[in-house]
């Protein structure tokens, strides 16, 4: 869980911040786990989807431009 959560990833200095960076970051690895399951789609393939679509949209703004 600590590969995919993201939660060591955390820069905030608030007890506060980083237990609400805690929760949201346990909240969408569930979110992924039950993907995974219903699409039957690995963590990083989820997580490249999301980076080719950003990749491609901002290909799209610069040939646009």
């Amino acid at each position: 869980m600590k590969q995919t959560c993201g939660i060591e990833c955390c820069q905030a200095r608030t007890g506060r911040a980083q237990r609400n960076h805690i929760g949201l970051a346990i909240s969408t690895w569930i979110d992924k786990y039950l993907r995974k399951v219903n699409e039957k789609i690995s963590f990083y393939q989820q997580d490249w989807e999301v980076i080719k679509s950003g990749i491609s949209r901002s290909m799209r703004a610069i040939l646009t431009a």
